[in-house]
């Protein structure tokens, strides 16, 4: 797949780099949270098993999408399980 370059793309300076991190203790709520904040579902499988084998997944959301809702975010995926982690944020 081709990445497409910024300032709409991975290379954007509007992007958080998060990782989730830990073990879930509840996959189909986890999917339930990602399909409810939009997320690519082809790569839920690919999430999941991030997380069962290696207890981490690395992605990077849209800033101004990710910006208002990442408390409510960290705060659902921590009843799982799963710690939310920013690694970078831009701008």
């Amino acid at each position: 797949m081709k990445l497409l370059p910024g300032p709409y793309g991975w290379d954007a300076y509007t992007t958080y780099h998060i990782s989730l991190q830990g073990t879930c203790t509840d996959e189909q709520a986890l999917v339930n949270i990602l399909q409810s904040y939009s997320c690519y579902s082809p790569a839920i499988p690919k999430i999941l098993s991030c997380l069962r084998y290696s207890e981490r997944y690395d992605c990077i959301v849209q800033f101004s999408w990710f910006h208002n809702q990442r408390v409510e975010v960290a705060r659902k995926l921590a009843h799982i399980g799963i710690t939310l982690h920013i690694l970078r944020r831009w701008p």
